[in-house]
């Protein structure tokens, strides 16, 4: 198993849209996200205009025509569900993701989650692990987290994919760069 370097956890970051970069002193900063407008407009906005034109379809033809073109009131509707689970997706990437963390040797800043910026040193670090779960039947969503010694749970970084193998790889490789960081003191 290779070493986890820094390069190839930005690389991994940029394949799931999320912003990173080498701050002077060596740390990594990860957190946002790439290209918000395009993926609202993309997988939010298009759909919901389509199926407004699916409906309008439907009620000056559809409706006066019989069965037939009950498809249009169909497709309007899977186009609204699309719409409203992708948006979902992307609400709870935007916000797992919104909170800037620090990667430093030793050290993990975690970003106001509240009021406060979090700081942990590695020994007060109990646990890094990281968990896949399925959000719906095409995407799954996996957390990377950190559990210090008062059993509180931070999350670090949140990923979706559509490939659980290739999503599972991805986390591994990020808490082994975590915790070769944190061991760098």
């Amino acid at each position: 198993m290779e070493k986890p370097n820094q390069f190839t956890v930005k690389l991994k970051l940029k394949n799931h849209k999320l912003l990173s970069s080498d701050m002077p002193d060596g740390s990594l900063k990860i957190g946002g996200i790439q290209k918000v407008v395009p993926q609202i407009m993309l997988w939010i906005v298009l759909p919901i205009v389509m199926s407004g034109i699916m409906f309008a379809m439907y009620f000056l033809i559809g409706f006066s025509s019989g069965v037939f073109y009950s498809f249009f009131l169909f497709i309007g509707v899977l186009t609204l569900i699309f719409a409203g689970t992708q948006g979902v997706l992307l609400q709870r990437k935007i916000k797992s993701s919104g909170n800037h963390k620090i990667i430093k040797s030793g050290e993990l800043y975690l970003g106001p989650e509240t009021d406060k910026e979090i700081i942990l040193k590695g020994s007060n670090i109990k646990e890094i692990n990281y968990s896949v779960a399925e959000t719906n039947r095409e995407v799954y969503e996996g957390e990377l987290f950190v559990m210090d010694q008062n059993l509180k749970t931070y999350n670090l970084l949140t990923i979706f994919g559509s490939d659980r193998k290739y999503l599972k790889e991805d986390l591994d490789y990020f808490k082994r760069f975590v915790e070769l960081k944190l061991e760098e003191a």
